[in-house]
């Protein structure tokens, strides 16, 4: 009865596939278990209480399935050496973003934003964090080849941690082009963000017309990744992305707001506003963007764009 249920779990899961069926056998005779049948039933009846859910609430501390998680694939990691089938790297990633928050001297980079948006973002002095499985690239953090049966599951891990515990905020290197505008600053009418960000808080973006080679296999099964196939992964998107000439910073998800259930990266020294450039179409006044920043607006410059004369670029309007 066990095997057909987790084979129907199976069957109609596709993340599952090639997992459960030809792994598990609750038939099979291995050995006398060290457990008794009698503890198995009880753990069992415990999570089929009807008032027993699995939130943070009723845990110990929050988190505490992913803490779980994370012991049970680094124990079997080490048990089943570099044929296991499974992914263990944590260090490489938080080493790699710890690296990314030592500030340093930086570059400008802009944020193109609806402008109703801008004005709640510049009085709140902060700037929306987005979800890794919330991005409009489906590629995102699987731009492997990945026709290995083990290398989609792995990935399917790793997206799935990452996406729990790490944002991202996406920037471009330039404000001027029109389709950055169209695509994410409210067709021009919206606002763009100038900020001034530490170098190597930053990860550019490689674009590529090819996925990643599966030598990422191979240092899997050496034991694990280095920092460099770690920027690749978090880093390689498609070639027809490559207008958006996008930098991007890594944070770890904090504190969730409550009235909008959104993370929010406040403006600080390694995130300093410099510039604020209105849209060719944007209805919003210098003045309600000085009125908004208040006194620091004194360090801030207020632009006002239109669409070239003589190219396809947005510039900036002299005569307002």
């Amino acid at each position: 009865m066990l095997n057909k249920a987790i084979a129907a779990v199976e069957d109609e899961n596709d993340a599952l596939a090639g997992v459960l069926k030809n792994n598990i056998d609750f038939n099979a005779v291995k050995g006398k278990t060290k457990i008794p049948d009698q503890k198995w039933k009880d753990l069992l009846d415990h999570f089929n209480q009807p008032q027993f859910v699995l939130v943070n609430d009723n845990f110990e501390f929050p988190d505490l399935l992913g803490a779980a998680y994370e012991y049970l694939i680094k124990y079997f990691a080490d048990s089943a050496g570099k044929k296991g089938g499974e992914f263990y790297t944590p260090a490489e990633v938080v080493r790699l973003l710890v690296q990314l928050t030592k500030p340093e001297a930086g570059n400008e980079i802009y944020d193109p934003t609806a402008g109703s948006g801008a004005l709640d973002d510049l009085a709140r002095r902060r700037v929306k964090i987005a979800l890794l499985d919330d991005l409009n690239d489906p590629f995102e953090l699987v731009s492997l080849e990945l026709s290995d049966q083990t290398m989609r599951r792995t990935c399917q891990l790793f997206m799935r941690k990452m996406a729990q515990r790490f944002g991202v905020i996406c920037f471009s290197k330039q404000w001027n082009n029109p389709v950055l505008w169209s695509h994410y600053a409210e067709k021009h009418k919206g606002v763009c963000l100038g900020f001034d960000v530490p170098d190597n808080c930053l990860l550019k973006v490689r674009y590529t017309g090819a996925r990643l080679p599966n030598k990422i296999k191979a240092d899997l099964e050496q034991g694990g990744l280095d920092d460099r196939d770690m920027r690749e992964i978090l880093t390689t998107k498609f070639k027809d992305w490559a207008y958006e000439n996008e930098m991007r910073v890594f944070l770890r998800l904090e504190e969730r707001e409550t009235e909008t259930g959104l993370y929010f990266k406040d403006f600080s020294g390694d995130l300093a506003l410099r510039e604020i450039i209105l849209g060719p179409r944007c209805v919003i006044k210098k003045s309600a963007i000085t009125e908004t920043v208040g006194s620091e607006g004194r360090e801030m410059q207020v632009i006002k764009a239109r669409l070239a004369f003589n190219t396809f670029r947005v510039v900036r309007n002299k005569a307002s």
